[in-house]
């Protein structure tokens, strides 16, 4: 895989790859990057992005500007560019029990959908986490929240944080200040409603609305998650789990259709599918699904540019 020699980022300008799964801190680690390189380059024009497709991909020849892409899944085009451009590649990974769970539960998609987007999604942080110009971050390290994740981040960047400056901007990304910005979006000008859930999106900061009030919690996949949706996940994604550390977890068997058992169900329950919330095209659909319908208070917002190998040894660092 062919690639620019790397430079200091904050000194020349390149880009920056956030690639994470969903529900792993991507959207943090984005934010993040963009304020570091402020802190570490105030002079360095800066810009962000969210790419899930070969269209949103944009300009990415080399430039005097830090450009910092945010993808989930991506379609092999836009892999392919990608992979190429990069200068530092921040994978992000997550049990990918617990990033079904946190769907389902935050984004109220449907358990065939999540997992879906799931695997693609834990399929790519594979392909390119063993790259040498990858930073893996696992979420169950707790990397959001400690504070030397600023400073290797720093360092990935080609400069060294002071110490005041890490204490501000780890202050300014906990939990509480970023529940008090997405409570306040709907009165910031830009802001994009999606047309069938009614999510806002900044695009921006790529904060959502669903964003809010989340736990954080490890292990909601044991209490969310029915044992055969448990099954599903880890037939898909066994091996991924095994070389990344994340046990496998022995579940009854499935009854057959045609069973016995299968014939009854509870007199009053419904058979009537659900309807997935969000279209299953894209985990995040990049602002494509979010109109021109914007919140009142908001002027009318510009469009933005829409922002097997296994980990092995790289995933035990973390």
């Amino acid at each position: 895989m062919g690639h620019r020699l790397q430079s200091p980022l904050i000194r020349n300008g390149g880009i920056v790859w956030g690639l994470g799964m969903c529900a792993s801190g991507s959207t943090w680690l984005f934010n993040v990057m963009q304020k570091l390189a402020e802190s570490l380059a105030p002079e360095l024009p800066r810009e962000g992005r969210f790419v899930a497709a070969e269209v949103d991909v944009g300009d990415l020849r080399p430039a005097p500007r830090l450009l910092v892409v945010k993808s989930h899944e991506t379609d092999a085009p836009a892999e392919v560019l990608l992979a190429e451009a990069s200068d530092l590649i921040a994978v992000s990974i997550r049990d990918p029990r617990d990033v079904v769970a946190s769907m389902m539960q935050y984004q109220q998609r449907i358990f065939e959908d999540a997992l879906h987007l799931t695997v693609k999604t834990a399929e790519l942080c594979a392909r390119m986490a063993t790259d040498k110009r990858a930073l893996l971050l696992r979420y169950e390290a707790g990397f959001i929240d400690d504070r030397v994740t600023l400073d290797r981040l720093a360092v990935r960047l080609g400069g060294v944080l002071a110490v005041a400056e890490r204490s501000r901007i780890f202050a300014a990304t906990r939990r509480r200040e970023i529940e008090r910005y997405i409570a306040g979006m709907a009165r910031k000008p830009g802001i994009l409603m999606h047309r069938e859930t009614g999510d806002l999106l900044d695009p921006a900061t790529h904060w959502h609305s669903h964003h809010a009030n989340r736990t954080g919690e490890v292990g909601r996949w044991r209490r969310i998650l029915t044992p055969e949706q448990v099954g599903d996940v880890q037939t898909q994604l066994g091996g991924w789990m095994e070389a990344n550390f994340y046990p496998v977890v022995r579940v009854p068997r499935r009854v057959e259709s045609g069973s016995a058992r299968s014939k009854w169900r509870p007199l009053n329950s419904s058979s009537k599918p659900r309807t997935p919330a969000i279209a299953p095209s894209s985990a995040h659909a990049g602002v494509g699904r979010y109109g021109r319908r914007q919140i009142a208070s908001a002027p009318a917002a510009t469009p933005v540019p829409r922002m097997q190998g296994m980990l092995g040894r790289a995933a035990r660092s973390e």
